[in-house]
């Protein structure tokens, strides 16, 4: 296991190797990681550096980033209950 104090994040400067193939397979790796939730990416602002985060580490150190969207969420739900019926029949469908 690693040590958690040293490794909260890493660069993708860093992680990737040098070479453009290197790169290139890398960056794809870490998207379907990011796909299956085990890495969480960050990115500040276009074309800057990508942050590599094991994803509970990440939830460990940071707010929540949808916190905001289940708000808004919540109160569109109170505003219209058959919204709330509408999310949970597209959550079972998968959508």
């Amino acid at each position: 296991m690693f040590n958690e104090q040293l490794f909260k994040k890493i660069p993708f400067t860093i992680f990737a190797g040098k070479e453009k193939e290197e790169k290139l397979i890398t960056f794809s790796s870490l998207l379907h990681l990011d796909n299956q939730k085990k890495v969480w990416l960050e990115q500040e602002k276009h074309f800057e550096e990508i942050q590599i985060w094991l994803k509970e580490i990440y939830f460990k150190h940071n707010p929540d980033p949808f916190a905001d969207l289940r708000q808004e969420l919540e109160q569109i739900e109170n505003i219209n209950p058959k919204n709330k019926k509408l999310n949970k029949i597209n959550k079972n469908l998968g959508s």
